[in-house]
Order: C-alpha cells, then structure tokens, then sequence
C-alpha cells in the first residue's frame, strides 16, 4: 500500500523480504495476481536513481509480539531483562522481512522537526553555559546564558504547540545522588527555529523552588515540549553542583500560596457584554510574599475570575486580571477594584463566576489548594447598546 503527496513524496507499508513464500503470496499467484517480495536495498537504489532524496524508515513492531507485567517491564527498562522481538537486531529482522513501512522524500522537503521526532539519538544538543554561582537562593532568579548546538538531524521548532513537540531549555533540580526533586523550573523558549548544526544563544533565568538548605545539583538540558527531556533520547546535559540556601520564598518559586478572599458587588444578573465592577479583599494566609511588580517570565500576583457554564466547563478564563497594588507579605491584606468584562457572544444562562488569585504564568492559587470565591449570574441576551455595571447602555 503506498501513497503519493506531489510536493514531498511518498509513504508505504510493505510486505518484507519474506513476503513471496508466504502460503497466502502463493495462492494469489496462482490466481494470476502478481505477488513478489520488497528488498529495502532495491527499493533505495531505485528511489535515489528516479529523483528521491532520502528514505526514512519506521521500523515498528506488531504490539502481538511483546507482552510484559509490570515487574518485566521494570526490569526491561533497567537493562536487567531481555524480551523477545525488542532487541535491535530482532527489531531490524521483524521489520525486513515482515512489515516494510517507509517513506521516500524528495529534495527540497522540509527537514522532519522536533514535533514527530522520535528514537534513540532523534534529539541531540551540544550545550555550554555561562558559568552559575556555587549558592543560589530560594526564589532568588539568577542569569541564565547558554549556547546551544543542534547535534540532531530535526529541525527544532521555537512557537509554542497545543500538543507540544517545540523545544525549551529546561532544568532539573535533584539531589546529590541524581534523584529528581523538580523538573518545573522556568523553561527558556527558543528565540527562532533551530536547524541541524546551527548554534542558537538562550538568555533566561534559573529560580530554585523554595527546598530545604543544603546540597544539589543543577541539571540543563533541552525539551521537546510533551514528547521528551533530549536525555531520554541519548543527549550529554550539563550538570552543576550547587549549594541551596532557604530564604523567605516569593511567588518566583512559592511555597504556600493560600488566599482569603471577599468578593462584593456581583449582581445576580446581567446582560452579554456587560462590564461588571466588583470590589474584593484578599488576605494572604500562607507563607509566601506576593509580588506585584509584573514580571516578562510570570511569577506576580493578580486578581483574576473564570466564568464557568452550568455543566461546570470552563468557558473563560480571560474576562480581566487586575494587578495588586504593593506587595503582599504573609499575614498582609490588599483591596483590589475589578472590572470584569462578560462576552459579548455569550449565549443566555446560568453561569458562576470563580473568583481567584492568579500566580501569573505559574497557577492560580486553587491549583495550590486555596479556596475559591463563586457567584451565580443570570447572563441574558445582549442589548443593542454596550454594557456597563450589569445594565444595558445607549449609543448617543
């Protein structure tokens, strides 16, 4: 089975070498089909002499074939166990003689990217950087510089994905025996595309979460965004010993972040489009100073609300942030005036609005366990007018 597509080339899924002594190959040639087996090397030879680039393979195996409890598996992935038809030269003999899947690119096809890379050696870097302090504080954001090489062959993409596949610088944090502590540490996103062999320069930050006093080490490698860490794929990372020292901790890298919170003015209806001015007091409960000052990288506090449907779905999370005015320590209160923003397409209904604070770019405080403030409004249709405080205006 094969198909085409004119500007890139073509895909296949092929009986192997083996193919023609099958018993199902040969009665189909005594019913006059044509019947033959499919040898990779002939396949390649002739691919190169028509046009084609390249033949990228994917060597897959039935899933029929291995079956493994978990204890197997454990001792599969320590090295400890052998399984059947999952060593390379079993995986290489399965896919030659039993099931070719294949496919020829032509010139000029764009690179395969980091979004569908994957095998061992698919992602590789070659990263230096600048040299870190031998202390960091908690909550403290240090320098980050580095200068990274694509060792691979796939394009790194930079834009941010739905479902992953761009790359970040990331960083771990583990003790001095390599057990993982936190793999949530602030990622550094590419400035552009990074093509195999091209040297990008990454500019960020690196803020140890609040951990108790004492010895770690630092671990910086790549990520392709919800596919893999590039060590998983065979790539050196850079490792640095450093000494943690704890300090009060910030909203940079929270500790408890928890919020007592008064909402006050939320009518209980209101039309599409409305603007809602509500007034509301925050008291903070934890351990943990808010900052206010915004930050590029997140990590500052604001006022924020979720408008939530009658089926508890989320519908927006967008209807307004308002910033704090001064930082907030633990045991502080601070006053905020809001102005929330309903939908102009909002359809007629029920809906809570889920009042919160908001760690920007991090989580909102609910996600720390903090309790939250709802209130139920009745949404009607929109006027001809646009909205202020819940009641419909008139256009002069």
């Amino acid at each position: 089975m094969g198909r085409r597509w004119p500007k890139c080339g073509a895909a296949f899924a092929e009986p192997g070498s083996l193919h023609a002594d099958t018993h199902e190959a040969k009665l189909a040639r005594e019913r006059g089909a044509t019947e033959r087996s499919v040898f990779l090397d002939e396949i390649e030879l002739l691919a190169r002499r028509v046009g084609f680039a390249r033949m990228v393979l994917k060597p897959y195996v039935y899933p029929y074939l291995v079956e493994l409890d978990y204890q197997e598996f454990r001792r599969y992935r320590l090295h400890l166990g052998r399984v059947p038809f999952t060593q390379p030269h079993q995986v290489a003999r399965f896919f030659v003689e039993h099931h070719l899947v294949f496919a020829l690119q032509t010139p000029g096809t764009r690179l395969p990217t980091s979004a569908g890379a994957r095998g061992f050696g698919a992602l590789a870097a070659e990263i230096t950087v600048d040299p870190l302090p031998s202390t960091i504080c908690t909550g403290t954001p240090v320098a980050l510089r580095a200068r990274v090489r694509n060792a691979g062959h796939v394009l790194w993409l930079s834009e941010p994905r739905e479902f992953g596949g761009h790359v970040t610088l990331g960083v771990k944090l583990c003790r001095p025996d390599g057990r993982l502590l936190s793999d949530a540490l602030p990622r550094t996103p590419l400035p552009h595309d990074v093509a195999p062999g091209a040297t990008v320069e990454l500019n960020g930050e690196l803020c140890v979460p609040w951990v108790e006093s004492g010895a770690y080490i630092i671990k910086l490698d790549l990520v392709a965004e919800q596919v893999a860490w590039f060590e998983q794929l065979g790539s050196p990372v850079v490792t640095h010993p450093v000494t943690v020292q704890q300090v009060a901790p910030t909203s940079i890298a929270p500790h408890r972040m928890i919020a007592d919170l008064s909402v006050e003015g939320v009518p209980s209806s209101a039309r599409a489009g409305a603007h809602l001015r509500v007034v509301a007091a925050a008291v903070n409960t934890g351990d943990t100073l808010w900052l206010s000052a915004p930050r590029p990288s997140g990590g500052h506090v604001t006022f924020g609300v979720k408008l939530i449907d009658s089926d508890g779905r989320t519908v927006s999370e967008a209807l307004g942030r308002t910033p704090l005015e001064h930082d907030v320590p633990p045991g502080g209160r601070v006053s905020v005036r809001s102005t929330v923003e309903l939908p102009m397409s909002l359809a007629p209904g029920r809906y809570r609005l889920r009042f919160d604070m908001v760690n920007e770019r991090v989580a909102w405080f609910e996600e720390y366990g903090s309790p939250v403030v709802e209130r139920v409004i009745a949404v009607e249709a929109p006027s001809a007018g646009n909205s202020q405080d819940g009641q419909p205006c008139r256009r002069p």
